[in-house]
């Protein structure tokens, strides 16, 4: 018996033996299977610090781990960084490292850390991400993507503490995506497959340098079914946050070759008037969970068409709220009778055609009130408003309403009836004669004060 054990014992210690032998024989067979693959495919320039081979830590896998990846552009972004990261992990069958150089690797699980990934539009319509090379030959292309290459089968993928920036210098759009968190589970072979994701990021927008998401934190919990043969993503039992704010939402996701077909539903399940308040950032929401309020809040909406170089779906977005309310716990005012009507909109496609109709923003604070309503068109070219503003504000009862961190001493009683037209470039260019006011403002008791003023304004 003790024979047995010796031989058992000596045994494992040949496999652990070759086990940590055989990174180091294979390691330059597969950092010139990701060259080849690189120079072959890309046409951008790709680089890593380190690559290593582990058999322990994942038997009975494989884990491939790459320092420091970069993707470098060339012309017209010549030397922009396309992306890095600052670890990649590749998780695969044993079997896979002992193929021969014309057979498909297969992958099971991939990790990136810190991935910063930039998409650019310049001025010009070139893109920076179009770093694939065209196949010359097509009857070539086919019989290549049965040899030197990947083939992914994936149980299992995250995304941590990475980020992702889009900038378009035609419609002057801005999108910032920080502390991504994302995972998922699933086989991406087969017809059709399911993925289990989970998500977390901040997001910013901003478009003709107004500011329409700025640092807002976004949840997604989402099952997609897979139909890869139709390159189609549906959602169900899906639930998202935007902020504190819960959505739910179905419907699909399809690539077509003209873009993408999208037709997605979305409303929010609960429908407190605290709702409404969660989709404030934090930093000027201030504890919302101790905020009482009364009243309804409910958001939906339909996102339906393609997504192409000319067109974007139609919107059909709508918020409501009735005699809804809101007082925070360690200030002495309330807001009362908020009424809220406000819908954004897009009928044909057109990016230009997006518009913003806000038909009731209505609020008190004591006797004080406050009744408005705005239309905005063309977002994304010369803005145009056009708004009626009537009402009365109590400056000094801003912040004992609302957590407003003011500095400075601020009162003064604000009346107003107002009717007023204009573009922003109008604004910009100082063409005054197409901004279009009408109606009446008082200001009475007023007193301003700051560090950098000797003396306060007082205007009685």
């Amino acid at each position: 018996m003790k024979k047995v054990f010796k031989i058992i014992g000596i045994l494992l210690l040949l496999c652990v033996a070759i086990l940590i032998a055989i990174p180091f024989v294979l390691e330059s067979k597969i950092d010139t299977i990701i060259q080849n693959y690189a120079d072959e495919n890309l046409n951008a320039d790709l680089s890593f610090d380190d690559i290593s081979l582990s058999l322990i830590s994942s038997f009975p896998k494989a884990e491939i781990s790459v320092d420091n990846l970069k993707i470098i552009n060339r012309s017209p972004f010549e030397n922009e960084t396309f992306a890095t990261a600052k670890y990649l992990t590749f998780e695969m069958p044993l079997g896979e490292l002992i193929k021969n150089d014309n057979e498909p690797l297969i992958i099971n699980e991939i990790i990136a850390d810190e991935l910063l990934l930039t998409l650019k539009t310049n001025r010009n319509g070139s893109v920076n991400y179009d770093i694939v090379k065209e196949s010359i030959n097509p009857n070539k292309l086919k019989s290549e993507t049965k040899s030197n290459g990947f083939s992914f089968d994936i149980e299992n993928y995250e995304l941590n503490n990475s980020a992702f920036t889009y900038s378009d210098e035609i419609s002057n759009i801005n999108f910032y995506a920080t502390e991504i968190n994302h995972n998922g589970k699933g086989i991406f072979s087969g017809g059709l497959s399911e993925l289990d994701t989970q998500t977390e990021a901040r997001i910013s927008m901003s478009i003709d340098s107004s500011n329409y998401l700025n640092n807002n934190i976004i949840k997604l919990d989402a099952l997609i079914d897979l139909d890869l043969e139709q390159q189609k993503y549906t959602f169900k039992d899906n639930k998202g946050f935007i902020n504190a704010l819960p959505l739910e939402f179905e419907g699909f996701v399809q690539l077509v070759e003209a873009g993408q077909d999208i037709n997605i539903r979305f409303k929010n399940p609960e429908s407190s008037f605290k709702d409404f308040l969660a989709v404030i950032p934090e930093a000027y929401a201030k504890n919302i969970e101790n905020v009482k309020t009364t009243g309804n809040f409910t958001v939906n909406g339909v996102i339906k068409g393609l997504v192409s170089e000319t067109t974007i779906p139609t919107l059909d977005i709508n918020m409501r709220s009735n005699d809804a309310s809101f007082k925070y716990p360690d200030l002495p005012k309330s807001v009362n009778n908020i009424k809220i009507d406000a819908s954004i909109k897009n009928m044909t496609g057109n990016l230009d055609d997006t518009f913003v109709d806000i038909n009731k923003l209505d609020f008190k604070i004591d006797e004080d009130e406050f009744k408005s309503e705005a239309h905005i068109k063309n977002l994304t070219g010369h803005m145009f408003i056009n708004a009626n503003l009537d009402g009365i504000l109590n400056l000094a009862n801003i912040s004992k309403a609302y957590p407003i961190a003011l500095e400075n001493q601020l009162s003064g009683i604000l009346k107003g009836k107002i009717t007023t037209a204009f573009d922003m470039n109008a604004v910009e260019t100082n063409a005054y004669q197409r901004i279009k006011n009408n109606g009446s403002v008082s200001l009475t008791n007023f007193v301003f004060s700051s560090e950098d003023i000797v003396n306060p304004i007082q205007i009685n």
